[in-house]
């Protein structure tokens, strides 16, 4: 591995163990559990039951939305090491081009050159 990217795979081990961590974390959140209260003559209960199940089920929906960012990144991040490993590291996935360490350093596990990446990017 070139001088020029120990600094980088440094950094990418580090945001690689971090990501794995809040992975583990999002992957099971603590449920909340909404009990059955009594309810008044207008169907109302004194507990707020319908909100708290609004804000469990949000908590909920939000938690599995950053769990599955997560775990993309995370993936994204272990490409990156294990073109590091293959020593083709800093080189377009797509056209093989090298890519500017400036673009290295501000997106470490970045796989593409600007022209690929605008040009993955347009194909959506």
């Amino acid at each position: 591995m070139p001088r020029r990217f120990e600094a980088l795979k440094s950094l990418l081990m580090q945001r690689a163990t971090r990501l794995a961590i809040l992975c583990e974390r999002d992957h099971n959140p603590p449920l909340t559990d909404v009990s059955c209260g009594t309810q008044d003559a207008y169907g109302n209960s004194g507990d707020n039951e319908l909100a708290d199940w609004a804000t469990d089920l949000y908590d909920r929906t939000l938690t599995r939305s950053m769990d599955a960012h997560h775990r993309d990144e995370l993936k994204t991040v272990r490409a990156a090491l294990g073109r590091l490993e293959r020593g083709t590291y800093g080189q377009c996935i797509r056209c093989a081009q090298t890519i500017p360490l400036g673009r290295l350093n501000a997106v470490p596990e970045n796989p593409y050159c600007l022209m690929c990446a605008l040009d993955v990017e347009a194909e959506g």
